[in-house]
């Protein structure tokens, strides 16, 4: 069963989004 992987990889995916974005609006 390859979900909780593949939840894992997708708040990943989110998360480094978000920080993304939140590193652009410090600029």
């Amino acid at each position: 069963n390859r979900r909780p992987d593949y939840i894992k990889e997708f708040w990943n995916v989110v998360n480094w989004d978000e920080a993304a974005a939140r590193f652009a609006a410090k600029k």
